[in-house]
């Protein structure tokens, strides 16, 4: 009974993630991303950076490398830890070649909408884009 259970579960999830486009590495990312900017930590999103990122902070926007912006997301982040953090949205749309995603960013001093674009690159998605805008 129980592996009929486990192989009805395993269908569904495989037919939801086809029909909405999504993998399972996608939703590793999307993992990573989340557990990074919850913890307020470059840690687990550094390897998912493409090799220049679009970064902008209340629309003061430059292109960096991913060694800049690592360095530029961790002293954000580490200025204004977060005290709250969910995802709001995220969606994959007919280009399967691009991600959004869209969250809540809170810290003691600010509120934060930051929206990211993923890229697909060499058959890994790679953030390409982050913006931070104030509420």
């Amino acid at each position: 009974m129980n592996k009929i259970r486990v192989y009805c579960l395993l269908i569904i999830y495989t037919i939801l993630f086809t029909i909405n486009g999504w993998s399972a590495g996608d939703q590793d990312i999307i993992s990573d991303i989340n557990t990074s900017f919850s913890k307020g930590s470059v840690e687990h999103i550094k390897n998912h950076l493409s090799n220049n990122v679009d970064l902008s902070f209340n629309q003061q926007k430059s292109i960096y490398s991913k060694s800049q912006a690592v360095v530029i997301l961790k002293q954000q982040l580490d200025k204004e830890p977060p005290t709250y953090y969910k995802l709001l949205k995220h969606s994959n749309p007919n280009n399967k070649n691009i991600i959004f995603l869209i969250s809540d960013y809170r810290s003691a001093k600010n509120k934060y909408i930051i929206y990211l674009s993923l890229k697909l690159e060499n058959n890994d998605y790679k953030i390409t884009e982050i913006h931070f805008e104030s509420q």
